[in-house]
């Protein structure tokens, strides 16, 4: 196939026909361009075009692919085994177009599923699945994540504790083995931070001191300063004699001083008596005040103790 010849007979037969190089295109739903192209002999026809370019111009389709007019017209039966080559290769073109579209589906069908499973394996690592709540500090400079699962680099997420990860001005990831999370409390100053949490043996308080990078276990440091006050002379050791056997519960923070804190507090002393009350205490002096015992008597029959252990749940 001769492209120049082929022009230069697409570019005679138009003109001969009246018709311009926009007719041309409009009939056959191309750009003028594309037929300035063929007749400039840059390309040639597309197959899809061959049979009614050529019935446009007055030719028959072997004078169009020969590049020129033939004296005698093909015989019926070569132009109609080109023709008939003609649609059997658009048909052709059109099933490989058609299956290359299919396999390019199912490939992007393939990757479009493949960054699904991966964004959420990533999701399910990072714990976003596992996510209970963001505590956001006073001074809003830092909001603390709070995740129902252990999450540690490198390890999937497990279940035997939870994670607290700290965003923004305070930066970090700390996690609390065999133990669910309770509640949270900032202090007003945004420099100290509650936790509670149900453990195996009952429920305990933790404290992040930020302005200092370290963490307290606050239960412990109530239970040496409770067992310093005559007040609590007879609270019972367990049986190895040394661990004190008092319940507290975060209440809430004072407002007028940023490191008092209230607690609520519940023990059964030598008696068998159970015993409830709240104190303040200053996590900077470790000293306690403001004592006040609410009730004595049997544990199930206290409503405040069963109401303070709804509202921690």
């Amino acid at each position: 196939m001769d492209n120049a010849k082929m022009g230069e007979l697409i570019r005679d037969s138009r003109k001969e026909k009246g018709l311009t190089q926009k007719d041309i295109a409009e009939k056959l739903g191309i750009t003028d361009r594309a037929v300035s192209k063929w007749e400039r002999g840059i390309c040639a026809p597309d197959i899809a075009y061959i049979e009614e370019l050529a019935e446009m111009l007055g030719l028959t389709v072997a004078e169009l692919i020969a590049g020129q007019r033939m004296e005698q017209p093909p015989a019926q039966e070569v132009e109609s085994a080109i023709k008939e080559t003609i649609t059997y290769s658009q048909n052709e073109m059109k099933s490989k177009r058609k299956a290359a579209s299919k396999r390019t589906w199912i490939a992007v069908g393939i990757l479009l599923v493949l960054a699904i499973a991966i964004t959420i394996g990533v999701l399910w690592y990072q714990g976003v699945f596992y996510k209970i709540g963001t505590y956001p500090s006073p001074d809003g400079k830092t909001i603390t994540t709070v995740y129902s699962r252990m999450l540690s680099r490198g390890k999937a997420p497990s279940n035997d504790g939870f994670t607290l990860s700290d965003e923004g001005y305070y930066r970090g990831r700390h996690g609390y083995g065999e133990a669910e999370f309770r509640g949270l409390w900032w202090s007003p100053n945004s420099c100290y931070q509650v936790v509670s949490m149900d453990t195996e043996d009952g429920i305990w308080l933790a404290l992040t001191d930020y302005t200092r990078n370290i963490g307290t276990n606050l239960t412990n440091r109530l239970e040496r300063t409770l067992y310093e006050c005559e007040f609590f002379a007879d609270v019972p050791y367990d049986e190895e004699g040394w661990k004190p056997l008092i319940t507290f519960e975060f209440l809430q923070w004072s407002e007028a001083d940023p490191e008092v804190m209230q607690v609520y507090f519940c023990y059964t002393d030598k008696n068998g008596q159970f015993q409830e009350g709240y104190m303040w205490y200053d996590y900077e002096t470790a000293e306690a005040s403001g004592h006040m015992r609410l009730k004595q008597g049997e544990k199930e029959s206290d409503p405040f103790y069963d109401l303070i252990n709804d509202l921690m749940s």
